[in-house]
């Protein structure tokens, strides 16, 4: 008997099985399984509150629901979206939190997919994320700037 191991938010998932087609029906029930699970165990055990990676807690914060809001503004667009997506690093992000959180309008067109940003930002499925060029953009251009602080410029 075969097996496949899913980690989630909550543990491991594991479904056994002996061919595709019963692999194939368990994956098709299995979004539903884990909402459920998920809600269950946010009740059970609630997720410990974030807290901003070392060195950034000024850049921004969580929520209580989780998500980030930027105490400054960094000076440009790119930068902006990469603080996000840093601060929620290892977790991807959705363009509409992104948009939500810094305010640029269609973040995806004007930022993310522009030629110039692929080696800053890669997307999987429907969310983004940093890669390890973006991340090092974040810690040198940002980090500097929290480490030495000047007059915040506006996002168009």
């Amino acid at each position: 008997m075969s097996e496949a191991r899913i980690r989630t938010g909550f543990g491991d998932i594991r479904i056994t099985f002996q061919n595709d087609d019963e692999l194939q029906a368990a994956l098709q029930s299995l979004e539903e399984q884990i909402t459920v699970i998920q809600q269950v165990a946010d009740k059970v055990a609630p997720r410990l509150p974030r807290s901003p990676k070392p060195g950034y807690e000024t850049a921004y914060r969580f929520t209580p629901d989780g998500s980030v809001e930027l105490l400054v503004t960094p000076p440009n667009r790119n930068e902006a979206v990469a603080l996000v997506l840093h601060a929620y690093s290892p977790d991807l992000v959705r363009v509409e939190e992104i948009e939500r959180i810094t305010g640029i309008r269609e973040v995806s067109r004007r930022v993310l997919t522009l030629t110039q940003n692929r080696e800053h930002f890669y997307r999987l499925d429907d969310k983004w994320g940093l890669t390890f060029e973006g991340r090092q953009m974040v810690e040198e251009r940002i980090g500097a700037t929290l480490a030495h602080p000047t007059e915040p410029e506006q996002i168009e």
